[in-house]
C-alpha cells in the first residue's frame, strides 16, 4: 500500500504506508515511471545520462563528470501549469 503525497506544486510521489520508503510512481504530465534505485536488488544495467536539481544537492557533493546538469527541471519535462 503506498501513500500520495505533493513533493512541490504539481509534484506527486507515493511512499509504502508500513516503512515510508519511496515507492514507484508516474507523473501526470510524463510518459515514463519513476522507480527509486535503492529498491533494486541487482544492477539496473543503466547509467545516468544526466543531473537534475543541481541547485539542490548538498553542499559537500560534488559533481565529477561530463554529463549535463540542470539547476532544475530539465527542458520539457517540468510540472504543467
Amino acid at each position: 500500500m503506498t501513500v500520495r503525497y505533493e513533493s512541490a506544486p504539481g509534484s506527486f510521489r507515493y511512499r509504502c504506508k508500513i516503512c515510508g520508503c519511496l515507492t514507484p510512481g508516474k507523473a501526470s504530465y510524463l510518459e515514463t515511471v519513476s522507480i527509486p534505485a535503492g529498491l533494486f536488488d541487482d544492477d539496473p544495467k543503466v547509467r545516468p545520462r544526466l543531473h537534475v536539481f543541481t541547485s539542490s544537492r548538498a553542499p559537500w557533493w560534488t559533481i565529477q563528470d561530463d554529463l549535463p546538469q540542470h539547476e532544475k527541471w530539465v527542458p520539457g519535462y517540468g510540472p504543467k501549469p
